[in-house]
């Protein structure tokens, strides 16, 4: 997909993935990335404005617009939807991960959790439907490689990412007569904040921004990013007992017999 002169929305922008996804599509000359962030005023999104200024491509400044959209408040959410006049491409990537298991996580922060990875998409997605149709756009919904086995040191996160692949399988349908497509991807472990207690090798988050929106034309079933990621969906569609049981050890107390580290 050729990303020049595409308007597109990108939540969860203020750092990690979100931050380098808005990066690579006005490097790209995207005519205008909104940049959705929670807060205005915070530290993440004041450092990002300013690699934004210092960065050798100085048209970015002109491309990139920040907006301050909680995606669990709908107030924030229309306010933003009336303000764009145009929209290509809707990126739903801001998300919440709580390392925990069933009987470790505590039952509120699970309902926290399923409202930003879940219900706060389908928040987005509504409120944002006529600008993606008047243009027959496209909706990028980042998952995550745990829908193909869920990891017990993550069973929410898992769980709740999950439910996106399903709701995006029906969001495609609903939306196909209308000329929307929707696009579902499932990266691996990256070098980000969110990524940062977890042992092992992470793909750098650069590479995944391009591989995703390399991305952008599958438009059918689900896109593994990254080499682990498409391991696992070689493993799962080989065998997929076998991929489950493989992700057995990775329990809480596994990783980490003494808590989190700091």
């Amino acid at each position: 997909m050729q990303i020049d002169e595409k308007h597109v929305l990108v939540t969860g922008a203020a750092r990690g993935l979100g931050k380098a996804l808005v990066t690579r599509l006005a490097e790209l000359k995207a005519t205008t990335v909104w940049a959705a962030v929670r807060s205005l005023d915070s530290k993440g999104v004041l450092e990002f404005k300013v690699e934004i200024e210092n960065h050798e491509n100085k048209e970015l400044k002109e491309r990139i617009q920040f907006v301050q959209m909680d995606i669990t408040k709908e107030d924030e959410i229309n306010s933003v939807a009336d303000q764009i006049p145009k929209l290509d491409i809707l990126i739903n990537n801001a998300a919440l991960c709580i390392p925990g298991g069933v009987f470790q996580s505590e039952p509120s922060l699970m309902y926290e959790e399923f409202e930003v990875n879940y219900f706060s998409v389908i928040r987005v997605v509504r409120a944002f439907r006529k600008l993606l149709v008047s243009q027959q756009g496209l909706i990028v919904n980042v998952a995550s490689q745990l829908v193909r086995a869920a990891m017990p040191a993550l069973a929410n996160y898992s769980a709740s990412k999950s439910a996106l692949v399903a709701i995006s399988q029906t969001i495609r349908a609903e939306l196909f007569s209308e000329g929307v497509k929707v696009c579902v991807v499932c990266p691996a472990g990256m070098e980000t904040d969110m990524s940062s207690a977890f042992p092992g090798e992470k793909q750098d988050i650069v590479e995944a921004a391009n591989e995703i929106i390399g991305a952008f034309d599958h438009v059918e079933g689900l896109v593994p990013i990254g080499p682990k990621a498409k391991a696992l969906f070689e493993a799962y569609s080989a065998d997929n007992v076998a991929a489950e049981k493989s992700k057995y050890g990775l329990t809480f107390e596994a990783l980490w017999p003494n808590g989190l580290p700091d």
